[in-house]
């Protein structure tokens, strides 16, 4: 039997029309906006806070499906109408490739599949898929002259250094990170910033898309004593490629590789 589906994180969106299960899917989050399909689902509220549970009821879900997380008052509603709820909290790559296969384990048939396993091995292949894609980014990384420190920002204010799988990712598009990877994103603050001395300052903002504001982070005080912001090296990025763990993360490294290369010494 198929589920009923309800997606409470773009990137289990995202991950499940990947898998060629989104026949599966009967609501999900207003953020979920990608591939085009997903703004078409009936909506249940945000990803974080705001559930609209008349409307998920209405849905007559079979599992929830959530990421990184989760509220208290989803958890007890979903306790209340025995509504099985599973998430997925990734922190690195290899932390993401784990969660597409559980996802693909529990939710069984793709739409398009004749074999009872075939969306746990879609989650294989996608992962595989991932891996070499990856390898050949960082191959190319290898031969770049230039290697330069990046700060990237997953949010504004306060201003919080991204953290997670974000930091691998700029070591395979050929940077040198500001941040740990493994870790939850966490506040900075200037004298880090100082000390680091970045050369290129990446925006990602959550929920901004690609309108994270540079001329904002320049007006910081104390912010224009670095170089990166003396030489205008700030740049706005889709924040879906880079904050989601999720199939497009090959996407965003190619962008950031991309950059990179544009600005080699």
């Amino acid at each position: 039997m198929q589920h009923r589906l309800i997606s409470l994180a773009p990137s289990n969106t995202e991950i499940l029309f990947a898998l060629g299960a989104h026949s599966s899917i009967v609501g999900a989050t207003h953020l979920c906006d990608f591939p085009p399909e997903a703004k078409r689902l009936p909506k249940i509220g945000s990803w974080t806070t705001s559930h609209d549970f008349d409307a998920m009821e209405r849905l007559k879900p079979t599992l929830l499906l959530a990421s990184m997380y989760v509220h208290p008052s989803l958890e007890k509603w979903a306790a209340q109408k025995r509504i099985p709820l599973f998430s997925v909290c990734p922190v690195t790559l290899d932390g993401i490739y784990k969660s597409i296969e559980k996802i693909g384990s529990i939710v069984g048939m793709g739409e398009n599949c004749t074999e009872e396993n075939c969306t746990e091995e879609n989650a294989k292949s996608l992962v595989l898929q991932m891996k070499s894609d990856f390898a050949k980014i960082e191959a190319h990384s290898k031969s770049l002259a230039f290697h330069p420190k990046i700060y990237c920002e997953e949010f504004h204010s306060p201003p919080f250094a991204s953290a997670n799988w974000v930091p691998e990712i700029v070591r395979l598009a050929g940077g040198i990170p500001f941040s740990k990877e493994g870790i939850f994103s966490h506040p900075t603050s200037l004298k880090k910033l100082q000390n680091f001395s970045p050369d290129l300052i990446v925006l990602h903002w959550c929920g901004f898309g690609e309108r994270s504001a540079a001329s904002s982070l320049a007006k910081r005080d104390g912010w224009g004593s670095l170089s990166a912001v003396q030489g205008k090296k700030i740049f706005p990025f889709d924040d879906s490629l880079l904050n989601r763990p999720s199939p497009r993360l090959v996407l965003g490294a190619q962008k950031l590789q991309q950059l990179i290369i544009r600005h080699q010494n």
